[in-house]
């Protein structure tokens, strides 16, 4: 079995290293990072106009950036186990997120523009240290 790449049904590709990623970042529809050891949110993610879900749970990343905003396709992030504090304003403007897992990390408050994330169906928070949820969270539907 090929470890770096395989292949969906729909003719997707699915990526398990940021090396391989890189070398046709315009067929990157899933990207899975889990255990990398990454210690900071990859830039080479905003060369990638089709990724649609992300996964780097279990790192050491402590910060997302503002500009995750660009991501623009993305339905699914999990970013599980690392040491995230906060999450950007502009994580709101992610219009196709429909999954966001932010469990096990070291999240003391969510902003207020999770409310905005009109498509959301599964938010995990769990093992956080979250004394409240904005009351923006009423907003979310689904």
């Amino acid at each position: 079995m090929n470890t770096e790449t395989s292949t969906s049904e729909s003719g997707l590709l699915t990526f398990y290293s940021l090396e391989s990623a890189m070398k046709a970042p315009e067929k990157v529809n899933k990207l899975d990072l889990h255990f990398k050891d990454l210690n900071k949110f990859p830039d080479e993610l905003f060369q990638m106009p089709n990724l649609s879900e992300l996964v780097l749970w279990n790192n050491q990343i402590s910060e997302i950036p503002e500009s995750i905003s660009k991501l623009k396709s993305l339905k699914k992030l999990d970013l599980s186990g690392n040491k995230i504090k906060t999450l950007p304003n502009s994580i709101g403007e992610l219009d196709n997120l429909n999954t966001l897992v932010v469990s096990w990390n070291e999240l003391e408050s969510l902003p207020d523009t999770i409310g905005n994330l009109k498509n959301l169906i599964r938010l995990g928070l769990n093992n956080n240290k979250l004394k409240s949820i904005p009351d923006s969270i009423g907003n979310l539907k689904n």
